[in-house]
């Protein structure tokens, strides 16, 4: 199997929010796969979370926050589009509004317990307030 090449892109300017996330590559059907944008509130660093999107190996797929401290997880969103290499959900504007007004990220790929891939782009700074 070919490790896959992974990109996000976060698009906060509306409500919804929109994760893009796009790989190549095979990913493992077996395994339940997890896309994912990792968020690190600017005011409070020990603040985080996962938006994130698990595909099980039957086919489910779960849209959710995971946030750390306290641990609490949300399911929230939803899966717009999803083909080959390409998957877009959707997250309320709102899920996010408790890390900012601003805060940093980066999308992460873990397929089972491994984490595969991670993506940081040179944009992943964000002020909800703009």
């Amino acid at each position: 199997m070919t490790e896959p090449a992974f990109n996000v892109k976060l698009d906060t300017s509306g409500d919804p929010v929109r994760a893009e996330f796009r790989w190549s590559g095979e990913l493992d059907t077996e395994q339940t796969t997890r896309f994912a944008v990792w968020i690190k509130s600017q005011p409070d660093v020990h603040q985080n979370a996962l938006l994130a999107v698990e595909r099980s190996p039957d086919g489910m797929t779960r849209t959710y926050r995971h946030q750390f401290k306290p641990r609490h997880q949300l399911d929230c969103g939803q899966v717009v589009e999803m083909t080959d290499g390409r998957l877009v959900a959707e997250f309320p504007r709102e899920v996010l509004a408790a890390y900012g007004p601003t805060f940093s990220w980066w999308g992460l790929l873990s397929v089972g317990e491994n984490d595969r891939d991670t993506c940081s782009p040179e944009d992943s700074f964000v002020n909800l307030t703009s």
